[in-house]
Formats: structure tokens, sequence, C-alpha cells
């Protein structure tokens, strides 16, 4: 009999430890075939003559991404030891396999390519292959490793060190730093480094005249439609995927919850009718932030920006914070949107308003809207800013006033 439940509670274990692989791998494929869709909404957004070195340019920057991460990339990032800013250890994974180690490591290379390519999107129809080879090698060989080891790994110095220490917030237990899939990590430094190079590279001819933005329309709309579901299905499985693990207790209701968040950021549907994408939509129309036109364009980068935003705490808040962060997140977009165009910065997708922007936004949300944030202590009467401390000198204050009138 002893043997056969332990029989029992190692089959159990390793049905565990193969969900939780499963999990891992199967969100990552769906955020790997996200890669599709922005190849797609790249090469409609673009004209036509620049079609297929869009299309070469993705696929190199994926499996670029791949033998970087696979080499130094993944060490950087969770290798252990570790200190505060990087993991120095598991260079071309060659420690002994634990647990999880190469689903995660899938996981993470996909977000790895992913951040590569926001990039990319930003640079389109204006950057060579040699460069392509350098930018992708460098983001997911180094920069994006390191930021994730600050928010991500155990000793990461934005997962230790960026809390309240209980001065104004006393009874806020949760880091005001708070990136559950992403928006800072992923999207916002994929953004960061698009911004830059956007300025680096310069403008397409003909995209400004004088200080006026001249529109260079795409060449096949519903190419960019196709591109975009492909990349909402992959958001989606990338905000669900940072769950990590599917065997553990309260797993499934915590990817449900992730889900419905995401989803509510990116449309909230016609019964409140304040998704990102509709009021992107609707401030085009109006002439608010630009001339007065509706376009699909707008309204399926706002619905993006709904779900970068909401990826900082799409496990944390509740149905009603998901569609603050989603109505301000299509605010957001058409505010960066505009802003770069006055700047005159050329981007062709509107990559750094979505990502920089939303994920901007979403950081700043996060630990404000969250279950336990700073909204929660309000509503609650923990948030106290010890008054107490201050009175006894106010009185002071207001004792030595009247002595010095009298």
């Amino acid at each position: 009999m002893a043997d056969r439940n332990l029989t029992t509670v190692e089959a159990l274990a390793v049905l565990q430890k193969n969900s939780d692989q499963l999990f891992l791998v199967v969100t990552g494929l769906f955020v790997f075939f996200m890669q599709a869709g922005f190849g797609f909404r790249e090469a409609g957004s673009v004209r036509s003559k620049n079609t297929t070195n869009i299309l070469i340019r993705t696929m190199l920057n994926v499996f670029i991404s791949g033998i970087a991460y696979w080499s130094i990339g993944y060490a950087f990032a969770y290798g252990t030891p570790s200190n505060f800013f990087l993991g120095h250890s598991n260079f071309f994974l060659s420690l002994p396999v634990v647990d999880v180690t190469h689903a995660r490591w899938f996981f993470q290379f996909t977000l790895a390519a992913t951040c590569v390519t926001i990039v990319s999107g930003a640079l389109s129809e204006r950057v060579e292959f040699a460069a392509c080879l350098v930018y992708a090698m460098l983001i997911s060989g180094f920069l994006y490793p390191v930021v994730s080891h600050w928010a991500w790994a155990p000793t990461g110095w934005l997962r230790t060190g960026a809390g309240d220490k209980g001065l104004v917030f006393p009874n806020f237990s949760r880091p005001l730093f708070q990136d559950f899939a992403g928006s800072g990590v992923v999207h916002m430094t994929g953004g960061a480094i698009a911004l830059a190079g956007a300025i680096m590279v310069g403008r397409r001819i003909g995209r400004f005249e004088g200080r006026r933005a001249v529109r260079i329309p795409e060449h096949n709309v519903p190419l960019v439609s196709l591109g975009t579901f492909m990349i909402f299905l992959g958001l989606l499985a990338f905000n669900v995927g940072a769950q990590g693990t599917i065997s553990r207790s309260g797993s499934g209701e915590a990817v449900s919850v992730i889900t419905v968040n995401t989803i509510i950021s990116a449309s909230i549907g016609v019964c409140v009718c304040s998704s990102p994408g509709l009021v992107a939509m609707l401030m085009k129309r109006v002439g608010i932030l630009g001339k007065p036109n509706w376009t699909y364009l707008s309204a399926a980068n706002g619905a993006l920006t709904g779900m970068v935003s909401v990826a900082a705490g799409c496990d944390m808040v509740y149905t009603w914070g998901a569609l603050v962060i989603g109505t301000v997140a299509g605010l957001t977009y058409c505010v960066w949107s505009r802003l770069l165009q006055a700047l005159r910065i050329d981007d062709p997708v509107d990559t750094i308003a979505v990502h920089l922007g939303g994920g901007f936004w979403g950081l700043v949300a996060a630990p404000i809207l969250s279950r336990n944030g700073i909204i929660q202590e309000v509503s609650t009467m923990n948030l106290k800013v010890r008054f107490d401390r201050f009175l006894p000198t106010i009185k002071r204050v207001f004792t030595k006033e009247k002595k010095q009138k009298s």
C-alpha cells in the first residue's frame, strides 16, 4: 500500500510538471505565431515595393533572436547565481535541466522576439539587413534580458527594491512596481528602442512637408486587418502565459481573470461603448488630435494599446479597473500618435504610440488600480498619511503665529 501511494504521488507530480510545461509551450506557440501577424501588419502598412523586405526581415528577426537568446540572453535574464543587475550563468543552456527550464526558455524567447519585432515596425522602409542583424542580436541577447532580469528575476532590483517603505502607504504590502505580463519589460522597452531608432534613421521621403504630416497610405488594408487579429490572439496568449503555471491551486481562475481583463481592456463592447478602439476612432472622427475621419488603423491601434496597457496588472485588477485602463489607453494612443507627428518622427505603424505610450500607462495604472493597490487602500480607509505626525507641528505653527500677533 505504501509503494502504491508513493507511485500515485509520483504520478501526480509528473502530471503537474508536464501540465506546466505544456501550458508554457502552447501559450508560447501562440505568441510565436504573433510574428506572422507583425509581418502581415507591417507589410500591408507600407508601400508594396517594400513588402518582401519586411517579410524577410521579420523572419530574420525571429531566428536571430533565437540564437542570441539561447547563447547569452537567457543567462543574462535568469542565470543563477546572479546579482541585482543581471544573471551570469547557464550560457548556451549548458546547466542540467531543472523542472520547466526549456519550456520557460521557449516562452521567454518569444517575448524577446516580440521586443525585437516592435522595433522593426517603427523602422519600416528605412533599415538595411545589416542593421537588422545588429539590433536583433543586441536586443534579444542583452537589452531585453537585462531589463527582464530587473523586473522578473528573484534578485532583480525592480522586483526586490521598488516598494513603498511604509511611510505614506503603511499597509500597502504590494510593491509599487508591478509588471505581470510585460507592459514595461517587453512593450515599453521595445517602444523606447523604437523611438531612438526612428529618430536615428530619420523620416521617409515625402512623409512631412514642412511641419505638416503627409499620409503615405497602406497598400493592403485586408492584410493589415489579418495581421492585427493575429496580434490580438498573440497578446491574449502573451498575458495568459505570464501566469507561468496551470497546475497550482487557483491557476485556472487566474488565467480566466487575465483573459477577461485583457478582452475588456481591448474592447468593452457595445454595452458601455468605451473601448480604447472606439475611443481612438471617435477622437479621430470628431477631429480631436487630428483631422476628422474614420480609420480602421486608429481603432485597431487603440485596441492593441489597451492590451498592452493592461498587461502590467491583468492578474490583479477588477474588471472595472480593466475598463478604466483600456479607456485611458485609447486616449493615450491618440495623444502619443499626434505628438510624434508634431515632432516629425516617422513611425509607419504607430508602434511607438502603441507600445511605449501604452506600456508607460500600464506601469502607472497597475499599482493604482490593482486589487490591493492605491485605490483599494483609499476605499478601505487604509491609506494613512500619518496626520498624527504632522498635527502637532501644525498646532505649534499656529500657536507661534498667535503669540507673534499678540
